[in-house]
This record gives C-alpha cells, structure tokens and sequence, in this order.
C-alpha cells in the first residue's frame, strides 16, 4: 500500500479487519460480475437456441471474469483456509446463489428435452469441477490453453462421456 503500518491501523484496529474489509470488498464488488451475471440470459437462450453454443458461451465469458479478477479469487480461497468464521460468512453469501442459478439452468434443459432428468445439483457439480480445474490450470498453473476448444472438449465429454457407442449396444 506505499504506507507505514501504523497509517493502516489508523483506520483498521486489527489485521482481520482489514481482511473483512477487502474480503467485503471482493465478495460484495467484485464476485458478483463473476459468479451471478449471464445466468438469467443462459437461461433464457438455452429455451430457444443450441444449449451447447450458448453454456460455451456463458463459460467462455466466465474465465474471462475469471482470468481478470483471479487475485480476488486468491484471496478467498487462501484465507477461508485458516478462518472457520469467514468461510462460513463469505462462501455461503457466493457459492449456494451460483450453485442454485446453475441448476435453474440444468432443470431448464431437462424441461426443454435437452438433458436428462438426473439430480440437477449433482449434475452441475459434476459440471464444474471439470470447468473449475481446467480454469485452474489456466490460471493458477499459467498453462497456456486454447479455450474455446478446451471448452469444446468439456462439454462434449459432459454431454457426451468418454465411452465410445458402438452401434446396436
């Protein structure tokens, strides 16, 4: 911050209050570009157009999000390791809204004959713990990845699985 420590606890009584306040910052400024924005519009499109090209979409905008905000993201995850109180207090305001738009989405295309009728939340979990290693790895790792035809390559095997269909089986 370029200011002596004792300027920083002029305005913070302690060092977890400062934490609060770039953690109140993050989750009430800056998550919500990345974990709530898109989703009524997925929504939407996924009832009129191909449910595929429109959660690539989504996705691609999401690491975007992502990509630009991934030291807020830092943040989080390293400190809600070491206190029990603002992993409870931050997480549950980001992750059930997220989770919930999610399987909106999921339950949309399942009404829309486009996926099937399996448990949504365990459908979209499945989902993105493909989605949020692969955003790892571009952004935590720096691996250098064609995203788009990373994405591709995600929600075919989502879409479709690994196993080859053999034709009459």
């Amino acid at each position: 911050a370029m200011v002596a420590e004792g300027t920083i606890f002029k305005y913070y009584a302690t060092k977890k209050q400062l934490l609060r306040e770039v953690l109140e910052y993050i989750v009430h400024e800056t998550a919500p570009s990345i974990f709530k924005n898109s989703l009524e519009e997925v929504i939407a499109k996924c009832g009129t157009g191909d449910a595929k090209a429109v959660i690539k979409q989504l996705l691609a905008e999401k690491v975007e999000d992502i990509s630009r905000n991934v030291n807020c993201i830092k943040i989080i995850v390293n400190e809600i390791q070491y206190h029990e109180d603002l992993k409870g207090e931050y997480l549950e305001c980001l992750l059930p809204d997220f989770i919930k738009g999610l399987e909106g989405v999921y339950t949309m295309g399942v009404n829309n004959g486009v996926f099937r009728d399996i448990n949504p939340h365990t459908a979209v979990r499945s989902f993105m713990g493909m989605f949020v290693l692969m955003t790892a790895e571009k952004n935590l790792l720096n691996k250098s990845l064609d995203i788009s035809q990373e994405l591709d390559t995600v929600l075919d095997i989502y879409m479709n699985g690994v196993i080859i269909r053999k034709e009459g089986v």
